[in-house]
C-alpha cells in the first residue's frame, strides 16, 4: 500500500522517486524479506458458512490476487500469480522477493506486537522510539 500512498498522496513516481531495499542480513546470513499481512476469517456461527468459505477459497486463487494486483497497493505471496499483473516494475520486484522468500518471509512487527505495545500514542513502542 505504501507505493499507492507515495504515488497518490505525494505525486511520486514509483521506481524513480520511491523504491525499496531489503533489510540488511545479520551475521552473514541472508537478508530477510519482511512484509505485513492480512487474514480472512470465517466465524463458526456465521449464517452462511458455505458461502463464506467459498469466498475465502476464491481469495486464495491467482485470479483474485490478479484483480488486487492490477488495482495496486497489494502484493501477493501466491506463487501462481503472473507478476505482469502488477502495474510497475518496482511492485513486481517486491512481489517477486516475497514469493522467492517462501517460508523464510517474516511478518513485520506491526502484525506481531500486542496492541498495548504500539497502539497507544505516547506509550509502549511510541515511548521507546521517542526516549
Amino acid at each position: 500500500f505504501v507505493a499507492g500512498v507515495a504515488k497518490d498522496q505525494f505525486g511520486r513516481t514509483i521506481g524513480e522517486d520511491a523504491d525499496f531495499f531489503p533489510f540488511p542480513a545479520v551475521d552473514s546470513g541472508e537478508a530477510p524479506v519482511v512484509s505485513g499481512g492480512d487474514a480472512a476469517v470465517v466465524l463458526k456461527d456465521g449464517g452462511n458458512q458455505k458461502g463464506a468459505m467459498a469466498l475465502v477459497e476464491y481469495l486464495a486463487t491467482p485470479e483474485a490476487a490478479g484483480v488486487w494486483a492490477e488495482a495496486g497497493g497489494f502484493i501477493s505471496p501466491n506463487t501462481e500469480l503472473d507478476l505482469a499483473k502488477y502495474g510497475d516494475d518496482t511492485t513486481r520486484r517486491i512481489a517477486q522477493s516475497l514469493v522467492e522468500a517462501g517460508d523464510s518471509a517474516r511478518f513485520d512487527m506491526s502484525d506481531q506486537a500486542p496492541a498495548a505495545f504500539g497502539g497507544t500514542k505516547g506509550t509502549g513502542e511510541w515511548k521507546l522510539l521517542q526516549d
